[in-house]
């Protein structure tokens, strides 16, 4: 998972909260914030906090609070009283770098503070001072960001001229996305934020606090069989799932009175607006994935089934170990010997990203040791230009907890390099790129752990794994962005309610499984449990579908390229390169176009490849049941397939991206 930066920092590190503060069974001692720092090199396990400041009482912290304040104040008195509509395009470059240098240390203090909570959910109450003074920097300079956004579009193409002002061309165009096509007075603009912040911070508070409830009550169910202890949390879920239904519609109508304001036909519109992609392109993934179920998910379960025996599993035997297989929970990974096992793997593709990553390891930027207080789920968070990223994972010694932390510090390594290609503003990346960095690494992780792996039992499940995790992230995320979708659309009639939610819900799930699952009352009641609905702004899995996706077709060709250095370079490049380049511009390079259909086709491939493998022990295609994937989308000339999705021969390689 990658937190992003600037203002949505704080509303992911709010949801984050909700998990924080259980304990484990390895817990040792409660955490605090002085021994947060107290390992040197992270060779234990722990990070190292005072990289940043030794305390939140030290020296260096109140000396970069007073650098902030001082180079804030420097900024308001040449900027506060100046239309920024009437200067220059080479002094609002000026007002932009300023503001990015107070924007990149206030970065680092803000992070400081969320590692600490991070790392103890009691130090809570000891940044609350720096979150109020954080807060304070933020609201002196939303001046200035608001006359950025409501600048005219004219206006601001004119100043785009100037030399200076064209690389923030990219950051004004995501500060500004959603702008309204119509201008409200002022004040009423002014109370209408207001009330937009608080009333979804409040939905999410109201949602997290019944959510979190709902899942304690779940999980102490306990009666005599499986069947019945499952039985007995559906029902609960259905008990509340009306308040959920209302939370829903809730949701939906603040998201509709914007949609409506900002003049957009499509629900997620916002979305694809924030991402710069656009609808058509959309669209056609949504249908190409949808498609692919049948030759991919459908086959996959299938497949399943057949091992335990049945024709029909039920759902709640899908986690259920194949008989006769060892669990990779078993197959036990000691911390001493993580470092050594991502760094060969990572080695083996470049051997700076493995060099990143041992700097992770060797400079305390990684917390995996289980303690009192500590956050529950995984992150890589980045504090800025001034300071380095951080990484926190629940490292429980497995085979899991492995390729989890490849795949945050595939986060790390994207941040890295985006940070020192491009400093703070413009290293930040769209949602639907966050996750391919990350996704990549697992990759890479998984096919090192398989091609070492001596047991063909290990082997195999190491291939299930990897194969439930494509289709988890890649296609079922995209049915609940269908979910979405319907739920939406249904909304448009009056508020849906929470057995309407649910045979919607039910819909999606039985189209993404096929007919060897069985979805039951717990799984129809479980839309409650996922936090993505309840949060806006909403359609963020489609984020996780198009990640996935994007990371599977770049690992295809990275596969069948002869020319793998070159590929590597083209790679690292699009990671550097931040928001400093569109989506078009970064695949160029490669020789890639996301907007055919042909380059998402080559990313499903990729689960075809793996399914050939377990069923049949090659990537070979070997007639089974199910139809191919280029049959289904009907691209049976795999000659014109791959020329296709890198753009014809005319345009492949047709100029170099340097960021």
């Amino acid at each position: 998972m990658k937190p992003q930066r600037h203002d949505r920092l704080s509303r992911i590190f709010a949801k984050r909260r909700s998990a924080e503060g259980s304990d484990t069974p390895d817990n040792k001692k409660n955490a605090t914030e002085n021994d947060a720092g107290r390992s040197a090199n992270g060779k234990n396990g722990r990070w190292n906090l005072k990289n940043l400041y030794p305390s939140l009482r030290s020296r260096a912290l109140k000396n970069d609070q007073a650098f902030v304040e001082e180079k804030l104040a420097e900024f308001l008195d040449a900027y506060e009283d100046v239309d920024v509509n009437d200067m220059p395009g080479a002094e609002l470059a000026e007002a932009l770098a300023a503001y990015e240098v107070i924007n990149n240390r206030k970065m680092k203090i803000y992070a400081y503070g969320e590692l600490l909570i991070s790392d103890n959910a009691a130090n809570f109450e000891k940044i609350k001072p720096l979150q109020s003074w954080v807060g304070g920097i933020d609201q002196q300079l939303e001046g200035f960001l608001d006359q950025l956004a409501d600048m005219s579009e004219e206006k601001l193409l004119f100043k785009l001229g100037a030399p200076a002002m064209s690389k923030y061309a990219p950051w004004l165009a995501q500060l500004r996305g959603g702008t309204p096509t119509r201008e409200l007075p002022a004040e009423i603009q002014t109370l209408s934020s207001v009330f937009d912040s608080i009333h979804t911070e409040g939905l999410s508070a109201y949602y997290q606090k019944h959510v979190i409830a709902l899942e304690e009550k779940v999980a102490a169910i306990e009666k005599d069989t499986p069947e019945e202890t499952r039985q007995a949390q559906a029902d609960l879920m259905k008990q509340h799932s009306k308040r959920f239904a209302t939370v829903l519609s809730t949701v939906i109508k603040t998201q509709d009175i914007d949609r409506e304001w900002l003049g957009h036909s499509r629900h997620d519109q916002n979305f694809l607006d924030r991402n710069k992609l656009d609808a058509d392109t959309a669209d056609m993934l949504r249908e190409t994935v949808k498609k692919s179920y049948i030759s991919l998910s459908h086959r996959y379960y299938k497949w399943l089934a057949d091992q335990h025996g049945v024709d029909v599993l039920p759902s709640s035997r899908l986690s259920d170990p194949v008989p006769g297989q060892t669990e990779l929970e078993d197959l036990e990974y000691p911390w001493e010997q993580a470092e050594p096992e991502i760094l060969s793997a990572f080695r083996k593709f470049s051997p700076k990203f493995a060099n990143i990553a041992k700097e992770y390891f060797e400079g305390g930027y990684i917390d995996a040791a289980a303690h009192k207080g500590k956050a529950a789920s995984d992150f890589t968070l980045p504090t800025g230009p001034d300071g380095h990223p951080y990484i926190l994972t629940n490292f429980n010694e497995d085979i899991i907890s492995l390729v989890v932390l490849a795949h945050e510090l595939g986060h790390g390594i994207h941040m890295v390099l985006a940070e020192e290609a491009q400093g703070g503003l413009l290293s930040d990346t769209p949602e639907t790129m966050a996750e391919i960095a990350s996704v990549f690494s697992e990759m890479l992780m998984f096919d090192y752990l398989r091609g070492k792996a001596k047991d063909p039992d290990i082997e195999r499940k190491l291939l299930q794994h990897q194969i439930e995790g494509l289709l988890e992230s890649g296609m079922l995320q995209m049915a609940y962005f269908d979910f979405e979708k319907r739920v939406y659309e249904s909304a448009q009639n009056g508020s849906p309610d929470a057995e309407e939610i649910s045979d919607i819900w039910v819909d999606v799930l039985q189209e993404y499984y096929g007919p060897s699952v069985e979805i039951d009352d717990y799984q129809r009641y479980s839309w409650c449990m996922v936090p993505h609905f309840f949060e806006p702004p909403s359609f963020y899995v489609f984020s996780y579908s198009f990640a996935q996706g994007m990371a599977n077709s770049l690992y295809k060709l990275y596969q069948e390229t002869d020319d793998k250095p070159q590929f590597i370079e083209d790679y690292t490049n699009l990671l550097k390169a931040g928001m400093s380049a569109d989506l078009k511009e970064l695949l160029q390079p490669l020789g890639l176009d996301h907007t055919s259909q042909e380059f998402w086709t080559k990313g499903l491939e990729l689960i075809e490849d793996y399914l050939n493998i377990l069923e049949n022990g090659t990537p070979s295609a070997i007639p089974t049941s199910a139809p191919s994937i280029a049959d289904i989308l009907g691209l049976t000339d795999k000659k014109n397939l791959d020329n296709s999705a890198r753009g014809g021969d005319n345009n492949k390689k047709n100029f170099r991206f340097r960021p």
